[in-house]
């Protein structure tokens, strides 16, 4: 995604991209055969779409609001 965005010339997507990338090749650690780790990416993948998409829908809301949401899903017991 990093290449793409940069070659397309957005550098806030580019960016975003490769902090992203950095952060679940050396931050998460999925071990065993290649398909499970195959499956640990890509439903690290979706969970990460869904939080960046309930991030982006709160965004424009009041500051109360959007910690709220972020309480819910960083706490959620």
């Amino acid at each position: 995604m990093f290449a793409v965005f940069v070659v397309g010339g957005n550098s806030a997507a580019a960016l975003y991209a490769a902090f992203g990338s950095f952060a679940a090749l050396v931050f998460s650690d999925f071990g065993g055969p290649i398909p499970r780790r195959f499956r640990a990416y890509v439903v690290l993948a979706l969970v990460g779409g869904g939080l960046l998409a309930l991030g982006t829908a709160v965004a424009d809301d009041a500051v109360g609001f959007a910690f709220a949401v972020t309480l819910i899903v960083v706490f959620p017991r």
